[in-house]
């Protein structure tokens, strides 16, 4: 997407290592998209992110976009069409890039 948000899709998470990230990004698909995103990160409570879970999961909720964390790796079920990652270098481990390890396990 190159940063286009425009072109998500429904079924699309986008992932993102910061919290300022997610909630920039939701901002954006949210303003330029007639997308909801839900929104999945690890500090959320785990009720909070379960329900996040079920509105993206479950049809006919209007939250057709996620975008998260690498939190979704942890054993969330979810019904991802495509990951989008904003960035491949995670900030919160000293500006590293992602090994193929590391997005394979979160995708």
């Amino acid at each position: 997407l190159q940063g286009d948000y425009s072109k998500v899709r429904p079924g699309d998470c986008v992932v993102a290592f910061t919290k300022v990230d997610i909630f920039s990004i939701r901002r954006m698909i949210e303003s330029c998209t007639p997308y909801k995103c839900a929104v999945i990160y690890g500090q959320l409570p785990p009720e909070t992110r379960s329900t996040q879970a079920r509105l993206f999961n479950e049809p006919n909720t209007g939250y057709d976009i996620l975008v998260a964390s690498d939190a979704i790796g942890m054993g969330l079920n979810l019904n991802i069409r495509r990951i989008v990652f904003h960035t491949t270098i995670k900030a919160m481990q000293g500006g590293e890039w992602m090994t193929p390890t590391n997005i394979k396990q979160i995708a």
